[in-house]
């Protein structure tokens, strides 16, 4: 499946029904959303970049790009039934929030890196990235002081919880959790501003040193 570059999308739904009398509302509902974020990384100069100190070649870094990050947002769900009473001059509010969120990362494919020093790599689906269920009272009081409508004392107390997106799904993806770049020092001896040296060799060859990670292009469980 063709994916575009830095793409994300999100949908809504909302959904309630009220019961209103003279002294009495009811109320409920529920809030939905899905979301998901696609994000490509392209390398710069052939995967590489170089680094100079005072015009001096000294390092070079390597990265595994191109590759798309994919992450998921199943379900942002909120069910809530809330409802509100009048008596005399005392209006209570009672209401109770089911939260359900779950974030996933789908399967992904990376093809090798157009120099080879990358083989393919496959990452199967990661569920539950977060799953979440949370359950919100709130709750709140008004008393009319004077029963003229125009003074009340109000008192609130409710749980709320923040929004997340695909930030957890994101984090724990296989691929950002990859080794993606590596350094590795260069001594420019015959001053031609040109690595001699084989790069796809990540042992210290020609004017080129040791990548300083092994595992480059390969996961560190987080």
């Amino acid at each position: 499946t063709h994916l575009d570059p830095h793409q994300q999308r999100r949908k809504s739904e909302r959904f309630s029904v009220s019961y209103v009398t003279g002294s009495h509302n009811l109320k409920v509902g529920f809030q939905a959303e899905e979301g998901l974020v696609n994000a490509t990384t392209l390398g710069t100069g052939g995967n590489v970049s170089y680094r100079f100190n005072n015009a001096v070649p000294n390092q070079i870094t390597q990265l595994s790009t191109p590759y798309v990050l994919q992450a998921r947002m199943k379900a942002d769900l909120g069910v809530y039934v809330q409802d509100q009473w009048a008596i005399s001059r005392l209006t209570l509010n009672l209401g109770l929030r089911y939260e359900y969120f779950n974030g996933y990362v789908p399967a992904q494919s990376i093809p090798a890196t157009p120099n080879g020093w990358i083989p393919a790599r496959e990452y199967p689906k990661v569920e539950g990235v977060p799953s979440w269920h949370d359950l919100d009272p709130r709750m709140g009081a008004a008393y009319d002081l004077f029963g003229d409508g125009r003074t009340a004392v109000k008192v609130s107390l409710g749980r709320y919880v923040a929004k997340t997106g695909v930030n957890i799904a994101t984090a724990t993806n296989p691929i950002t959790t990859s080794v993606n770049s590596v350094n590795r020092s260069w001594d420019d001896a015959n001053k031609n501003y040109v690595p001699d040296c084989n790069l796809g060799n990540f042992a210290k060859n020609g004017e080129c040193g040791a990548i300083t990670n092994t595992r480059f292009g390969t996961v560190v469980p987080g």
